[in-house]
């Protein structure tokens, strides 16, 4: 090996023995020695970070692809959502309708109840009640009574008037009725 022409002096500003010894020198010591584990562990931390983005970034857009699908079956069902409430309001309000008592009802329930031979001079009919006025031969006065008694439509029946017409037992008579079913 050829000699160098100008070989490089080694220079040590610092002399190992006498750093270690002084305040100083055990401070640099122990800040070069931390502080690359600092760094070492910052840069650790960092490309944890980084590899986390990747795993968070696909969590992320399954979530914005579940979204996605199920906004879509939220929109495909709306309009059967709609369908279906219309016609349930409907059904509703034709269970209103068919509870709720008709005058043509207490009418028919109460045609039912009168027997042939009666003649009714005045009736008054509402869906809670009737009133009817009329004359009868008494035994079929006595039936018609007896039906409304034994009928499940019609409470609180009462005679209010009894008048004897003739000698052949007709009687005017007058007779009012709650409808609805007994309790």
């Amino acid at each position: 090996m050829p000699e160098e022409k100008f070989p490089t002096p080694e220079l040590n500003l610092l002399s190992g023995d006498e750093l270690e010894n002084t305040s100083g020198g055990k401070f640099i010591k122990w800040a070069l020695t931390w502080g690359r584990r600092i760094v070492v562990l910052t840069e650790l931390i960092v490309i944890g970070a980084f590899l986390s983005r990747f795993w968070l970034d696909t969590v992320v857009a399954d979530l914005n692809d579940k979204i996605d699908r199920q906004k879509a079956v939220v929109l495909a069902l709306a309009d059967f959502e709609k369908e279906f409430r219309t016609v349930s309001d409907k059904v509703d309000k034709a269970g209103q309708l068919e509870k709720a008592t008709s005058t043509l009802t207490v009418y028919d329930q109460t045609k039912k109840l009168i027997p042939n031979g009666v003649t009714l001079v005045q009736l008054s009919i509402n869906p809670q009640m009737i009133a009817f006025a009329g004359s009868a031969d008494e035994n079929l006065l006595e039936t018609m009574v007896t039906g409304f008694q034994n009928s499940p439509n019609f409470s609180n029946i009462n005679v209010e008037r009894i008048a004897k017409k003739d000698v052949y037992g007709v009687v005017d008579f007058s007779l009012k009725a709650d409808y609805g079913h007994k309790q």
